[in-house]
């Protein structure tokens, strides 16, 4: 971003009030868990496999705290694994148990700990160093074999972005780029829409920049879009997701600037090829997001900003509900605690809704904010369905199915990310569920009786939130109709079945006239 267009980003803004408004998107007041330390990251995933999400905090003085997750937004007592720093989940070994890929305290060297299915992990196995020094870490599929991969980058003298490819359950040092600046925030998405996920990476110093790393095969990345930012930026907080409702994944910055309002949140449109270009949002002013991602918590089909901030001295997770076109509202505040920043975004209760669960840096605490989004009318999730790595897959609609209507969308949580799922609709359900292939999956939509089925594309965001859109018949006929959905996904790392796949939880849907 040249300075020209920081400046422009500044004279653009909305001038929309900076305090909360709407109605409240989570529980309140949020409870909080304490993790023994200043908790450096938060992330979630089921553990044990029980369909439940899990809470993990990288903590300072700790190392990774980890709760068991009950199903209802509660977390049992927490178990500590130490000389863990800045960490990633996949199933490296591909036994359908999640494992932990991480940095050291000192950031001078990487390993992973494979997981033993019931929240504990084992030995470390060194993937290398030393590192000067590892910043973040993160996995996912970046050469386009299914399996769990691992990308880091360093902060200090030569840095570069690492990676590791999976070989059969074994992580193998793979071609990283160098970066010729500290990496201080990593993600990965699949920016060029290959199947392979890529690298967006903040680098800091004298010359801070957005740079992307697109997966060119072998698990090798190499640097595809370099944008400074310009003199006198510094950014803060980075996210993905696909802000604009083209398909393509976008970036989020927030930027911190010496002089002028204390801050901006920059969006970066993708174009499916790697390329990001900056298009200036409506954010209202002054609203300064001290961490940032791109996620639709509201479940109205448009993505949100979700981002921990201080306000009048309290810390709170804001949401700005997105309007489209990269316009976004008056964030609506969730109190949470003191110096809030880093977050997790995951369904507690597979509702199909998003809650998050949010690091208070200054109160050694996350606090758990669960969804209070209530279903659509005629809308109603049932059973359990198979779950993935990640827990329940809950399901549920963004709108009513209103005849005629052409923006009915079925949504998934829990998929996994980057990845196109199959969507069934039915006229017959089986509540309870059950396998009646043989494979391992629980189908909550009844085969032997039904008569109409319909497939659909169901299609998932790099946080694993599907969406699927399903045009209604304008028909009035078919006012008071049932029918019955149940979306299945494919798992080439952490099989939850056979055949690696898993089902979601099942729907009622009820057509209004």
């Amino acid at each position: 971003m040249r300075r020209d267009a920081i400046a422009s980003l500044f004279l653009v803004l909305s001038s929309a009030p900076a305090f909360s408004q709407g109605p409240p998107l989570f529980g309140q007041p949020a409870p909080a868990f304490a993790v023994g330390g200043t908790p450096k990251q938060v992330l979630a995933g089921d553990l044990d496999r029980d369909g439940n999400p899990d809470l993990l905090g990288v903590v300072a003085g700790v190392g990774l705290s980890v709760r068991l997750g009950d199903g209802a937004g509660g977390f049992g007592a927490p178990t500590a694994t130490d000389g863990v720093g800045a960490s990633a989940l996949g199933d490296f070994d591909g036994d359908g148990v999640l494992d932990v890929a991480f940095a050291a305290p000192d950031s001078t060297s990487a390993s992973f700990r494979l997981g033993t299915g019931t929240g504990t992990f084992g030995a470390p196995v060194p993937l290398g160093g030393p590192f000067l020094l590892l910043s973040e870490v993160a996995a996912g599929d970046i050469d386009g074999d299914g399996d769990a991969d691992v990308v880091a980058s360093t902060f200090f003298l030569q840095a570069q972005i690492l990676a590791w490819r999976n070989d059969a359950g074994s992580l193998v040092a793979a071609a990283g780029a160098p970066t010729n600046a500290a990496g201080t925030f990593l993600r990965l998405a699949d920016l060029d829409e290959d199947g392979s996920q890529d690298a967006i990476l903040i680098t800091t110093g004298p010359a801070p920049a957005l740079r992307t790393f697109l997966a060119t095969g072998g698990g090798a990345l190499a640097l595809a879009f370099d944008l400074p930012f310009g003199l006198g930026a510094n950014p803060a907080a980075l996210g993905r997701g696909d802000v604009d409702g083209d398909g393509h994944c976008d970036a989020v910055v927030t930027v911190v600037t010496v002089s002028g309002p204390s801050g901006v949140e920059a969006v970066y449109k993708g174009d499916g090829v790697g390329q990001l270009s900056l298009v200036i949002p409506t954010i209202p002013m002054g609203v300064v997001l001290r961490s940032v991602d791109v996620a639709d918590v509201d479940g109205d089909g448009v993505v949100d900003l979700v981002g921990a901030r201080t306000f009048h001295g309290s810390g709170v997770l804001s949401a700005l509900l997105g309007a489209g076109g990269g316009a976004f509202g008056a964030p609506i505040d969730s109190d949470v605690g003191v110096s809030p920043l880093p977050f997790a975004l995951t369904d507690l209760d597979g509702n199909g809704h998003l809650d998050v669960l949010v690091g208070n840096t200054g109160s050694a605490s996350v606090s758990v904010l669960q969804s209070q989004v209530a279903d659509p009318t005629g809308i109603s999730s049932f059973g359990t369905g198979t779950p993935g790595c990640s827990g329940t897959q809950g399901i549920t609609a963004t709108a009513p199915a209103a005849i005629g209507s052409q923006e009915f969308f079925v949504v998934t949580t829990g998929a996994p990310a980057d990845s196109l799922g199959l969507l069934l609709f039915a006229d017959a359900a089986n509540v309870p569920g059950s396998d009646f292939f043989g494979i391992g999956v629980l189908a909550h939509l009844d085969f032997p009786t039904l008569t109409l089925l319909f497939p659909f594309d169901m299609r998932s965001d790099p946080h694993g939130y599907a969406t699927g859109h399903v045009p209604v018949v304008a028909d009035p006929a078919l006012a008071g109709l049932v029918l019955f959905a149940q979306s299945w996904w494919f798992w080439e790392s952490c099989p939850p079945s056979t055949f690696g796949l898993s089902a979601s939880r099942g729907l009622t849907i009820v057509h209004q006239p």
